[in-house]
């Protein structure tokens, strides 16, 4: 959902710099897996860091903990000024900045790491600074409420006469308005040394709401996706974050962040992929067999490994067609003869009962490709025990069974006989 960023309105209070009074715990954890739980599994990170570079659609910044990171932000990342504590974009971000950036625990493996960026705090202040925070359990307190936040590091109280605004609007909130669930900015700068650390909020600012009748969360900025189009709830979704994290698989466009799940592979994005797959190795003494594909494209060195290994055959002697798509029973066979090039597909003569109520309609040289995918659970069928052969293969469907291959046969262990 793209949000509207507006300036907030007018300046908030003044610091408060009382000290705080003792603030009671909440409940221990049942066990000590709770409590690890509670302390480890962190669903955002934050970080020091200083401003590299900057694109359209990334930041590469330099963190105080994790070294070089290249941001992936989106129109749901946040830029917000610590100091006038107002909604800034992405335009005001400034190489050699020094700011404060939320980001995915989730990296691709590639140099720098990649992660998908929540918010960027910028114009730094040396007392109170803002932190973002997912709110965990309330409780009602002398003069207003306190919650712990859902990573478990801060207890946060929250007075009647804090000033609390939220985004995309100028009204005024009150403590009622901050509910479970709810992503916000708190400002402290005392913090009591305890654990949880405990904190007095100097102003609170609500980035995203839970429904309360539908339970879904509005203008939210933390999603573990760096597609518009792949939300949590997607069947495809986790197989999508797998590809990327792992540099499998990118969108289709940047601006904004595409993966295009129901769109098909071609010819030449699925060598590709498999390309990267098997480690990119050098290519450069291999000769490109195919008329139809020109140096410089972005297949040109995956299509002569792949033909090199017997992995993806032209459509004839001269001929690749990267441009043309994928059916499924196409890509079971391009799967299974990738297994056999490291030594994990089938050998000898072999079969299983296949139940699809389509057989008739698999050609008589994919069929071993069917039968492998499926005894490895790589491809399944569709609804009305359909395994629909000459369908083509989308990019969503390509993601799932890429991940499961990876799984169950690029690293199964290699059995002795």
């Amino acid at each position: 959902m793209k949000r509207t960023k507006k300036l907030l309105s007018a300046m908030l209070a003044v610091l408060l710099l009382t000290a705080m009074a003792p603030i009671a715990s909440f409940a221990e954890p049942d066990d000590a897996s709770a409590a690890l739980t509670t302390q480890t599994e962190k669903e955002m990170l934050s970080a020091h860091a200083t401003i590299k570079e900057i694109t359209d659609n990334f930041v590469l910044v330099k963190t105080d903990t994790d070294g070089d990171i290249k941001l992936n932000t989106s129109d749901q990342t946040v830029f917000l000024d610590n100091k006038t504590r107002e909604i800034k974009s992405l335009s005001d971000l400034k190489e050699g900045d020094q700011v404060i950036a939320y980001y995915s625990p989730k990296m691709t493996r590639s140099e720098p790491p990649q992660s998908v960026c929540y918010a960027i705090i910028t114009n730094l202040g040396d007392l109170s600074l803002a932190n973002l925070l997912r709110v965990g359990e309330i409780s009602d307190t002398d003069g207003g409420i306190k919650f712990l936040d859902a990573d478990g590091g801060y207890i946060i109280t929250v007075l009647e006469d804090t000033p609390i605004t939220a985004i995309d609007t100028v009204d005024a909130k009150t403590t009622a308005d901050i509910c479970e669930g709810d992503l916000l900015f708190a400002w402290f700068g005392i913090v009591a040394l305890s654990y949880p650390a405990q904190a007095q909020a100097d102003a609170i600012l609500i980035v995203g709401s839970i429904d309360e009748e539908t339970g879904t969360e509005e203008d939210a900025v933390v999603s573990d996706s760096p597609f518009a189009d792949v939300k949590e709830k997607d069947w495809f979704y986790d197989a999508v974050m797998y590809v990327f994290e792992n540099e499998l698989m990118t969108g289709t466009s940047t601006d904004p962040m595409l993966f295009t799940p129901g769109g098909t592979m071609t010819r030449g994005m699925v060598v590709t992929v498999l390309y990267r797959m098997a480690g990119s190795t050098d290519v450069s003494d291999i000769e490109n067999p195919f008329d139809d594909v020109a140096d410089g494209r972005f297949y040109t060195d995956a299509v002569k490994w792949a033909a090199e290994n017997e992995i993806m055959n032209g459509v004839s002697d001269s001929d690749f067609a990267p441009d043309a798509v994928v059916t499924r029973e196409q890509m079971a066979t391009i799967l299974t003869r990738y297994a056999t090039s490291i030594d994990k597909g089938p050998v000898g003569a072999w079969a299983i009962h296949l139940t699809y109520t389509d057989l008739d309609k698999v050609s008589d040289w994919a069929g071993e490709g069917v039968m492998f995918c499926t005894l490895k659970g790589v491809i399944t069928g569709k609804p009305g025990d359909l395994f629909d052969p000459k369908g083509p293969t989308t990019r969503a469907e390509f993601a799932t069974m890429l991940q499961r291959f990876i799984g169950s046969v690029v690293e199964e262990p290699v059995t002795e006989e």
